[in-house]
């Protein structure tokens, strides 16, 4: 089955570079799209890398550098740049879509929190603990202030400030920022979620440190 679904993958992406070479600019663009999610999915970073920059430079010929396509192919090659623990070149990607994302849709929307939230990962990844609550809490503020507490992204921002807690000992802080992403999953995923789970898990372990 491996073998096969391999095989299947590199025909379909021969396929979509044959389409290449007949489309127009505005039809590459999509094209290129699923090539490098193809290869972002196949773990195969480098040309995942190649096909993004190739979308990259393509909406900015056909849009212009200020444009929400332009920031999502920022956002998409900053991304890969962290699950090849590249943290530099992530944040590089990720600051350059915050950037263009606060000029085209302004502060308080839903994916200039997400450029947030990313930037909050990686320096979490990195352990720079300072930064990562910084991007953590501006994302929060912003999805509070757009879904209140009914939102996945929300718990999860509340998670990540936890974590930083935790790492600093700081433990009630930490309890009660996985308490309030807790009920937030409850409430929208159910007890058997397995996120509702972990933040579960991570109060009563952290709880147990505080009472021994």
């Amino acid at each position: 089955i491996f073998m096969r679904l391999n095989k299947n993958i590199t025909e379909r992406l021969n396929l979509l570079k044959e389409a290449v070479g007949f489309l127009p600019d505005e039809k590459i663009l999509p094209t290129y799209l699923k090539i490098a999610n193809i290869y972002t999915k196949e773990c195969r970073y480098v040309s995942a890398i190649k096909f993004y920059k190739k979308g990259l430079q393509i909406s900015k010929r056909l849009f212009g550098i200020n444009n929400v396509e332009v920031a999502n192919f920022y956002n998409d090659i900053g991304y890969v740049f962290l699950l090849k623990k590249d943290f530099e070149n992530s944040i590089k990607n990720f600051q350059k879509s915050l950037a263009t994302r606060i000029k085209v849709l302004g502060e308080i929307h839903q994916d200039t929190a997400i450029s947030y939230y990313n930037l909050g990962v990686v320096f979490l990844e990195k352990e720079d603990y300072i930064k990562a609550f910084e991007f953590n809490s501006k994302a929060l503020e912003i999805y509070l202030s757009i879904y209140g507490d009914s939102s996945n992204s929300v718990a999860k921002c509340y998670a990540n400030i936890a974590a930083i807690c935790e790492v600093a000992d700081e433990y009630k802080l930490a309890i009660k920022n996985y308490k309030k992403a807790y009920k937030i999953s409850k409430k929208l995923l159910g007890n058997k979620d397995p996120m509702t789970n972990c933040y579960f898990k991570k109060i009563s372990d952290i709880s147990k440190i505080v009472q021994s």
